[in-house]
């Protein structure tokens, strides 16, 4: 299970490093208070940021030494992790 997540977060990365979707940065009060899971309305980039994304980037590291390069991190990860970014912000 958790290669198969790993996968969907290279995946997703990817995509939102060739701005294959946007990622809106912000999230309304309904959005990250309501009744609502916020992992539901977060998607993927989202959940990077509830597992964090240097926790996400080590486990991927790890996987790459031991299981090859199809879970070497994405490169947009590997920045955010090292500024200690997020997609979303709750402003």
């Amino acid at each position: 299970m958790e290669k198969t997540r790993l996968s969907y977060d290279y995946e997703a990365a990817m995509c939102l490093q060739q701005g294959l979707y946007p990622v809106r940065r912000t999230a309304t009060s309904e959005q990250s208070s309501g009744s609502v899971s916020r992992r539901f309305w977060v998607g993927r980039s989202g959940t990077l940021d509830i597992a964090g994304i240097g926790q996400v980037v080590s486990e991927m590291e790890n996987l790459s030494a031991t299981q090859g390069p199809r879970f070497e991190p994405a490169p947009i990860l590997v920045h955010m992790a090292e500024h200690e970014e997020k997609f979303y912000r709750n402003d």
